[in-house]
């Protein structure tokens, strides 16, 4: 088990003024429609408005996607993660805490992009912002800013995969491959898609939500989230790739299996936002 990678709002209020400590909010707002799509908003005006005392806010949206893709919330380059992050005040011997007020995948976003960048003492706010306001633990109404910092990146390919990687896991009886969407846009019964409607064909179905609680924003008890990624075979083969709509709900449950010990999990990045729009690829419904 790897659960010092998830804090409560005790551990993190009782660390507020550890001189390592490093949180930020990484509030990303989510609409969607079935004419328009997918839309995001940056979190960074309600940001403003009420934080976590000390704390800094990480764009997703902005600072922390490639400028240069033809995809939103695509993984930066090592030097661009790298500047940010050391301007926001990390260093590589920092402790970062990792919140969102608006769904888990922003901070487990995040949490991935550090990992894939190699560093390991990363955490994720059991509950988020929702539950440290709700708890009228400490707040700030003004901007927070750490000292600048330096950080060196260190890219751990395993982490990744691409479209020929996931296309070639299809028929590899070694890998599970898990969509991490709710199941009415896993079996294409959704208005929502991203171009088409499915799933990567052998890849099994465990949406993201279904391993927190909805009245608290907690995960669910370890042995609950294990019951659920066996019950799809997450354990029966040796490695897992998760995947998604945008490379955001895969890292809820690469974060989720990383809490569960599995060491050989692998995000696509490109998830469904690439895989939907190359015709050539399979998807398959229900």
């Amino acid at each position: 088990m790897n659960s010092k990678s998830l804090v409560d709002t005790n551990w993190l209020e009782q660390n507020l003024k550890n001189d390592d400590i490093r949180i930020f909010d990484c509030t990303v707002h989510i609409s969607a429609d079935s004419k328009s799509g997918i839309k995001f908003k940056s979190g960074i005006d309600n940001y403003k408005k009420k934080h976590i005392i000390g704390a800094g806010f990480l764009d997703v949206l902005i600072e922390l996607s490639d400028k240069d893709s033809n995809f939103d919330v695509t993984l930066p380059s090592p030097d661009q993660f790298s500047e940010v992050v050391s301007r926001k005040g990390v260093s590589n011997s920092s402790t970062v805490v990792l919140y969102s007020t608006e769904g888990i995948q922003w901070a487990t976003r995040v949490w991935w992009m550090f990992k894939v960048f190699g560093l390991d003492n990363v955490k994720i706010l059991d509950g988020g912002g929702q539950k440290w306001f709700a708890e009228n633990r400490p707040i700030s109404e003004s901007p927070s800013y750490y000292p600048e910092g330096v950080y060196t990146p260190k890219l751990r390919q395993e982490l990744l995969v691409n479209k020929d990687e996931v296309q070639a896991a299809i028929d590899d009886n070694e890998i599970c491959t898990i969509n991490s969407l709710s199941n009415p846009m896993y079996t294409g019964k959704s208005p929502l898609n991203f171009g088409r409607k499915g799933h990567i064909p052998e890849s099994v179905n465990l949406w993201f939500m279904d391993l927190i609680n909805s009245e608290t924003n907690e995960f669910l008890p370890i042995e609950k989230i294990k019951e659920r990624f066996n019950l799809i075979g997450a354990f029966d083969k040796p490695k897992c790739i998760t995947y998604c709509g945008k490379g955001l709900a895969a890292s809820a449950n690469a974060f989720a299996l990383h809490l569960l010990g599995h060491d050989q999990v692998a995000l696509y990045d490109g998830s469904m936002n690439e895989w939907a729009l190359d015709s050539s690829l399979p998807l398959v419904e229900g």
